[in-house]
């Protein structure tokens, strides 16, 4: 027998309002108002294989089809990490 832990899964948050205003404090109180104390700001984000990218758009016309697939968030890309993560950096 296995055991196998609750799991819930949460939907995509990148944009929600609560995360982004808790994203907002913690860099401001580490980097200063509007980022006053610090010159630049590296965003790093872990790695996915491009299939699990491509296997969110259900189109199969945009995720990793054009240099800049994940330029702007759309229907195509909305459940494509990668995609998510620009756009929080973004945010």
């Amino acid at each position: 027998s296995f055991c196998t832990p609750y799991l819930r899964v949460l939907p995509p948050f990148f944009d929600d309002d609560n995360y982004l205003n808790c994203m907002r404090d913690t860099l401001t109180e580490s980097l200063g108002e509007g980022g006053s104390e610090v010159d630049h700001v590296l965003f790093s984000f872990h790695g996915i294989p491009e299939r699990q990218c491509t296997a969110t758009d259900d189109s199969g016309e945009v995720c990793l089809k054009r240099p800049d697939c994940c330029a702007d968030l759309q229907r195509e890309n909305r459940n494509c990490y990668r995609a998510q993560c620009y756009e929080s950096a973004r945010l």
